[in-house]
């Protein structure tokens, strides 16, 4: 008797793949859910069988509309994990902000945009009776 591989699914994980243009960062996009773990990979290898689902009307909890099924081994090339990308994207994400905020710390650090904050006039305003 054959052993069967447990059901794997594939798709792109669109969020990473906006950000890496947007930061010019180049994260694993390729998101592989198999038996409740999920890992991240550059490209992957699928040995065997496999079904690519479009399903516009009943997506998946992540919002994915289009995916691959497959109980096929799978090979995935720069294998990570979410957490180990947050961290990686953190430092990234940080780096890439203090080019745009010109090393300057407390301006908007989520727009990368704007004028310091003035944190002693923004802290001491009194509202009027």
């Amino acid at each position: 008797m054959k052993k069967r591989s447990p059901k794997a699914i594939i798709h792109i994980n669109r969020n990473i793949l906006q950000q890496n243009h947007k930061h010019d960062t180049k994260y694993p996009v390729c998101r592989v859910e198999v038996q409740g773990n999920t890992y991240y990979g550059s490209r992957v290898d699928i040995w065997g069988p496999s079904s690519m689902v479009y399903s516009p009307d009943k997506p998946r909890k992540c919002g994915a509309k289009l995916w691959i099924e497959t109980d096929s081994e799978l090979y995935i090339h720069d294998q990570t994990t979410y957490k180990d990308m947050k961290h990686q994207h953190t430092k990234g994400y940080m780096d890439h902000m203090a080019k745009v905020n010109k090393g300057q710390e407390y301006k908007y650090p989520s727009m990368g945009k704007g004028k310091p904050i003035d944190k002693d006039k923004f802290l001491n305003t009194k509202k009027s009776l």
